[in-house]
């Protein structure tokens, strides 16, 4: 039976609600305008829906008319960010950011329209199918963009390296000395090559491109160094820093990217989020298999990769392979996590060391303990002692 609620739409209909009704809330987000949508899993059909401009103001004043009915309100990660989101809960409202990879898709060529899309977050909301991402604070977002602008240097950094050694090759010149490391003294020989007026021209640009990009991210990792000796931060940085190949900045990697480490219940599932789990497909005779998740937070695992290369290439002693952390993986994990091996190095090892790696450090920012050491054993001690460990069975 319909309550004596009723709310009038904008078309001059008027809604009427069951006494236990609720509806959830889908917004299709863009830069001008925002697709709202409600949806009741009671009726089985939207409720009421509008197009609007991108609003923070006009959203919440559009849905304050059905406030006590609302369940939850949706929208997918984009470039309109977090501030929505933040709006919604502190007015009081049950709001999620939801992951766009981890949408159901129905199978097919579908129709697609901004319309469409509200409808079904709505309706995949009402069904409790939706998997939300968490919602940093703003001064957590505006320490994740620190560490950000400093990765964007560095790939911009990196892309004009490429571009002035690809000018070298297209026009047969030689590549001075100490290019492979960028030195001082092979930037200046740069300088000081003669070419033609043109060609000139085109170098200086990329060397003054290069310049202010190594300046920007000079900046940028004196602020994230700071970043990382603030209150807030240091206890938890100088925990993961006891992990062997993390630094700074792989420690405010995961303090930025991998938010509230404590809703992770084991490293398994923070493989899964850095997009370090294996992946595997089978139907019938069929097997695929794959390293890593392609859906994956990049960011980390870009990190995760450098901190690993950092600690050098695993070694091969006799059938297993050694790492500096002190893992052991034998040839048993070949035929679990992947194929064969590449100049001598299982790559198995490769990929369990990033997990390992990933969920020490997260273990780390989430209890704040350092990483104990026992006395009097130096690094060098505990790799010698580990290698001796895994080549004594072979001997026997």
């Amino acid at each position: 039976m319909a309550s004596n609620v009723s709310k009038r739409s904008s078309e001059g209909k008027t809604i009427e609600f069951f006494d236990d009704e609720m509806v959830d809330v889908g917004i299709d987000t863009h830069k001008k305008f925002f697709d709202v949508t409600l949806w009741s899993e009671r009726r089985g059909a939207v409720v009421k829906r509008w197009t609007q401009p991108a609003d923070v103001s006009i959203t919440l004043k559009s849905l304050e008319a059905f406030a006590g009915r609302i369940r939850r309100v949706v929208y997918e990660a984009g470039p309109c960010g977090y501030a929505l989101a933040r709006a919604l809960r502190q007015t009081g409202y049950t709001a999620e950011v939801i992951a766009p990879s981890r949408t159901p898709r129905s199978p097919g060529q579908q129709a697609k329209s901004d319309r469409l899309d509200s409808r079904q977050l709505a309706m995949w909301s009402a069904k409790n199918l939706l998997q939300p991402v968490q919602v940093p604070s703003e001064e957590e977002e505006a320490d994740r963009q620190v560490f950000r602008l400093r990765e964007q240097m560095v790939r911009k950094q990196r892309r004009t390296k490429q571009q002035i050694k690809s000018f070298l090759l297209m026009h047969g010149l030689a590549q001075p000395e100490g290019l492979a490391h960028w030195t001082n003294n092979s930037i200046e020989a740069l300088r000081q090559l003669s070419l033609r007026a043109q060609l000139r021209l085109a170098l200086d640009c990329l060397l003054d491109d290069l310049a202010h990009f190594q300046a920007q991210v000079a900046r940028a990792s004196q602020a994230l160094y700071a970043l990382a000796r603030a209150k807030r931060h240091s206890r938890n940085v100088h925990a993961m820093k006891t992990v062997p190949g993390v630094g700074p900045i792989t420690a405010m990697a995961v303090r930025t990217e991998l938010l509230a480490p404590e809703r992770f219940d084991n490293g398994q599932q923070v493989a899964a989020m850095v997009g370090l789990a294996p992946w595997s497909s089978q139907s019938g005779q069929t097997r695929k298999r794959r390293s890593a998740d392609q859906r994956r937070q990049r960011t980390a695992a870009h990190v995760a990769d450098r901190s690993r290369l950092a600690l050098g290439r695993p070694r091969r002693l006799g059938r297993t392979t050694v790492c500096r952390t002190g893992a052991h993986y034998g040839a048993e994990e070949k035929s679990h996590w992947g194929h064969g091996t590449t100049s001598g190095d299982h790559p198995v090892a490769h990929q369990r060391h990033r997990r390992d790696l990933s969920a020490q450090t997260l273990h780390r920012s989430a209890t704040r303990r350092a990483k104990r050491r026992q006395p009097g054993q130096t690094d060098r001690a505990k790799k010698k002692e580990a290698a001796q460990r895994s080549a004594a069975p072979l001997s026997v």
